[in-house]
């Protein structure tokens, strides 16, 4: 006679059917809870990722649209600050040639 694998799976239960059903019954059921635990917590972890996900979107959202405003203020405000030297810089060119 042959030993295969499903022989093999089955020897491997012989000291579990020499327990009682109860208390085979009480080990599956144990493991089962072990399991819907482990279940839960699965569930828990990927709910707080997905809330702790959802606001670090959010706040680079937030972070993203305060940079594009104070970007174009600084572009607003370094083109006035160029028209206010190239107003100068003509001012300081007529005073010059009036002075010749």
């Amino acid at each position: 006679m042959q030993v295969n694998d499903k022989d093999i799976c089955l020897l491997a239960f012989i000291p579990v059917l020499k327990c009682s059903c109860s208390h085979v019954v009480f080990i599956v059921c144990w493991q089962l809870r072990e399991f819907e635990l482990a279940l839960v917590r699965r569930d828990d972890v990927i709910r707080t990722l997905s809330a702790d996900l959802r606001t670090t979107t959010e706040n680079r959202d937030s972070l993203q649209a305060e940079y594009m405003t104070q970007a174009s203020q600084l572009v607003e405000q370094v083109q006035i600050l160029q028209d206010q030297l190239k107003q100068v810089q003509f001012l300081r060119y007529t005073n010059i040639l009036g002075d010749c």
